[in-house]
């Protein structure tokens, strides 16, 4: 299904998070730390400076440059509290007084915010979700008026420069909720944590089968593309084994890449003549984030 052209139409959500020192280098995996709201956004505004030149051979056009110049960001906020002035800006906020200090270095955080569009989509608002990776905001500068005839309000305008990361060179990245190609799991976590692009982002599924005296659960991909599966969200709290009265303790093995993946239960009591309850929870996920929908069956042993 293709998507359709949408109008922006409004801003909001704006969150941020911290990068890691010494996470971003070449060859690395940039982290970032707790994810921090911004409330009241008024206008975010991005620009990403791009420009051309046109290279003229034999009387004509011929060829065009295109680069990604000096890019700015500005956020207005109807007011920002002074821990987060202190995040962002470097300040030191302690025992409720804010203090700046001209030593003071603002750090790199990414920046993460919805917009609105126009329409709706399977009956819920459409919205472009952005991280923009890497952002270092400048000391705003402060213009307070004294309260005239009519109210004025003064915003709070935080201007910014991102940069590419030096691991990748990925400076944003953006998803819409109308897209199907985007994997619904993708969407749903896209603001706990910054979203770092995936390979795959199409559908895990999970197919749950004894095999002798074991269970295994064989995960394939929307794509039949070969992936990777996240061994640490297999577990016993992942996916639950039950007997008619209890959780079975096991040890699971996790296959490696291939257009499908086996994980392996070996229960620590070999199962005898009973009915075993399996149930895949949408914790487990492959190395690209994405999760399964809830996947359950029952076994039974003779």
């Amino acid at each position: 299904m293709s998507m359709t052209n949408r109008a922006y139409i409004g801003a909001r959500d704006i969150v941020y998070a911290v990068l890691t020192d010494g996470t971003d280098v070449s060859g690395g995996t940039p982290t970032w730390g707790t994810i921090y709201s911004l409330p009241e956004s008024v206008e975010i505004n991005f620009d990403q400076a791009a420009s051309q030149v046109t290279k003229y051979a034999d009387d004509g056009p011929a060829h065009v440059g295109t680069t990604t110049g000096d890019m700015k960001i500005t956020l207005d906020l109807a007011g920002a509290t002074p821990d987060h002035q202190a995040r962002i800006l470097g300040y030191t906020y302690s025992s409720g007084q804010l203090v700046g200090n001209t030593a003071d270095v603002p750090v790199w955080i990414a920046l993460g915010f919805k917009t609105l569009m126009d329409g709706t989509y399977s009956g819920s608002p459409v919205y472009e979700y952005t991280w923009i990776y890497k952002c270092q905001f400048g000391k705003p500068s402060y213009d307070h008026k004294t309260k005239g005839a009519t109210i004025e309000f003064q915003d709070t305008k935080l201007m910014g420069r991102p940069v590419k990361l030096l691991s990748t060179g990925n400076y944003f990245i953006s998803v819409r909720t109308d897209d199907t190609n985007v994997a619904s799991s993708f969407l749903s976590g896209f603001f706990s944590s910054v979203a770092l692009p995936a390979t795959d982002l199409t559908a895990l599924s999970a197919v749950i089968a004894k095999s002798s005296g074991n269970i295994t659960v064989t995960f394939s991909k929307g794509s039949g593309s070969s992936f990777s599966m996240n061994a640490a969200t297999i577990n016993a709290a992942t996916v639950v084994i039950t007997d008619a009265t209890s959780e079975r303790a096991g040890t699971w093995v996790v296959g490696s890449a291939g257009t499908t993946v086996v994980a392996t239960f070996t229960p620590t009591v070999a199962f005898s003549a009973e009915t075993i309850g399996v149930a895949v929870l949408t914790t487990v996920a492959d190395t690209a984030g994405v999760h399964p929908a809830l996947t359950t069956k029952t076994l039974a042993w003779s």
